[in-house]
């Protein structure tokens, strides 16, 4: 397949993905100083909770990409733009990175919906399972390893939410009131740039009281 080439669109597209994530951080940031006041039950701390899912919404449709593009724009942003910065969410929590933040949830929501895009699977197996495809001609490994990377994910995300959930717990003890700060920062800052996680933090408001996890389910459906 010949290589995809940014056009004067995607650049523009890029450019509106970059405006469009720091509205949203700056949001993030209110919600952060409004949580250390103790004001998560007021009606402001709501409205900007409304605001970040308004922008998720025309977020979302500049993410909606071809396979060969998310390739390119990931080349592109982490070569041109950022090329110190981590596309991987486990790992930015625990090395505490908060340094542009902003290209930590472009990369890694680019590198999420490439994988799990439908011609992932095509793209991106590996040579030897090509060889193997053409062994078993009942097989549809590509149709196999979209759903190994569905399941992964799913796995990733419920390590993620089982994180925030006992994180939780220990922001909220008395021993802990002298970390609070901090502690609430590492929440905001892990939902922030996992968007599969931020959906399920906004839509509890930041409050995680109940733990579900939904791996196992995804391995049930997808057998």
């Amino acid at each position: 397949m010949e290589k995809y080439k940014l056009s004067l669109d995607d650049y523009k597209n890029i450019n509106s993905l970059i405006k469009i994530t720091k509205k949203i951080y700056s949001l993030y940031q209110r919600l952060y100083k409004l949580d250390i006041e103790d004001k998560k039950d007021t009606k402001e701390y709501k409205d900007i909770i409304e605001q970040i899912s308004i922008l998720k919404k025309e977020e979302k449709k500049l993410y909606d990409l071809d396979f060969s593009k998310y390739e390119e724009y990931l080349s592109f942003i982490s070569n041109e733009l950022s090329s110190n910065v981590n596309a991987k969410t486990i790992e930015n929590i625990i090395n505490l990175d908060y340094n542009n933040l902003h290209f930590q949830r472009i990369l890694i929501t680019l590198f999420n919906k490439m994988m799990t895009h439908k011609d992932a699977g095509k793209e991106l197996i590996p040579e030897e399972l090509k060889v193997i495809k053409e062994l078993i001609k009942d097989v549809n490994i590509p149709k196999l390893f979209n759903k190994s990377i569905i399941l992964q994910n799913s796995i990733k995300e419920d390590v993620l939410y089982t994180f925030l959930f006992f994180f939780e717990e220990k922001i909220n003890y008395k021993s802990n009131k002298y970390l609070k700060n901090k502690l609430l920062k590492i929440k905001y800052h892990t939902s922030f740039i996992n968007q599969n996680i931020e959906k399920e933090m906004l839509r509890n408001n930041f409050s995680l009281t109940d733990l579900y996890l939904t791996s196992e389910l995804t391995s049930e459906l997808y057998k």
